[in-house]
Formats: structure tokens, C-alpha cells, sequence
């Protein structure tokens, strides 16, 4: 597992300068989002964008994980665009990923927690416990998003084949992977 995760970082250096370019627009976006949100307007174009921007956010993050993962997997074409139904099963999944793996969990335990201490310390104490389960959930099954990209057939065999490891190993790997995402966050 530890060389997966080796080889892995060590595409990602490789290909950093492409992988860049290809969230050169994302980036963008996200940039201008934050811009006109911090300003206090009262102007309607800049409503319209914040609001545009939030229903195409998930739709652009989505194009730009797909064009990452077709040229790094060598892809005849990189476009995203090309086939909407992948884009779109890619997107829905990793929404239900996220929802799954780290906002349902949170909201259920603090509202669990909720029950028997304050609000803000039960939150809180939901996302430290959600590190230990949500970080298991999405690094165990963030291996669905590059197989959709390949467009391979998925059942909960093969995905329980494809994931066939303890919860140890998982956890050890999402700490290696999303941890640099975190420290930086």
C-alpha cells in the first residue's frame, strides 16, 4: 500500500506543471468567487455570479479531476466535455462521497453529541471523531472516481476486491494523502 502511495505522489510531482494547467480555471473561478464575495455590492451582476459560480463550482471541479485523470491515465482525448454522462456519474459521485464520508456523519454525531454538551463543543468534537471514520470512508472508496473515468463496470465485489485491506492500512493512508490537504487548509 505504501508504494502505491509513493508512486502516486511521485506521478503527481511529475505531472504537477499539467495538472496546474489544467486547474488554471478552477483556480480562477474560485478566486474570483471569494473576490466578490468579500465585497459589499449591491450590484445584481455580482449576485448572478456568485450564484452561477456556486452551481457550476461542483461541474468544473468534476472536468477538471476527469481531464487530470484521462491524461495521466493516457487517454485518447483529455476533453471532459466529450462524454456529459461520465462527467455527470463522476460528479454525482463524488458528491455522495462527500455527503457519505464526512457531512452526514458530522451533522448526525453533533447532533448525537448535541445531546449531552454544548453545540459548538459537540461539533467539534464530531469532526475529530468524523478524521477517523470520514477520512477511512473517502480514501477507501475515492477508487470508484478513476474507475468511472475508465468507464469499468463497478459492483460491490469488485470494489470490496479492489479495497480488500484493514481499516489500519486505510487510515494510514488517508493520513498520507489528505493530510498535506489539511496542514495546508
Amino acid at each position: 500500500m505504501l508504494k502505491t502511495i509513493v508512486a502516486s505522489y511521485k506521478t503527481y510531482y511529475r505531472n504537477f506543471p499539467v495538472i496546474l494547467l489544467f486547474a488554471l480555471p478552477l483556480l480562477v473561478l474560485s478566486v474570483l468567487e471569494i473576490y466578490f464575495r468579500g465585497i459589499n455590492s449591491e450590484s445584481k451582476g455580482v449576485a448572478y455570479f456568485i450564484a452561477l459560480a456556486g452551481f457550476f463550482m461542483p461541474l468544473i471541479s468534476a472536468a477538471t479531476d476527469v481531464a487530470v485523470y484521462k491524461k495521466l491515465l493516457k487517454s485518447d482525448c483529455v476533453n471532459p466535455f466529450i462524454c456529459l454522462k461520465t462527467l455527470f456519474i463522476y460528479m454525482f459521485t463524488q458528491i455522495a462521497l462527500g455527503l457519505v464520508g464526512v457531512t452526514v456523519p458530522v451533522l448526525l454525531l453533533s447532533f448525537l453529541l448535541g445531546i449531552w454538551m454544548g453545540a459548538e463543543t459537540a461539533l467539534a468534537t464530531a469532526l475529530v471523531i468524523n478524521i477517523f471514520l470520514g477520512m477511512y470512508v473517502l480514501a477507501r472508496f475515492n477508487v470508484i472516481l478513476p474507475l468511472i473515468v475508465q468507464h469499468k463496470k463497478l459492483s460491490w465485489k469488485k470494489l470490496t476486491a479492489y479495497t480488500n485491506r484493514g481499516y489500519k492500512e486505510w487510515l494510514a493512508v488517508a493520513v498520507l494523502v489528505y493530510a498535506p490537504y489539511l496542514v495546508i487548509n
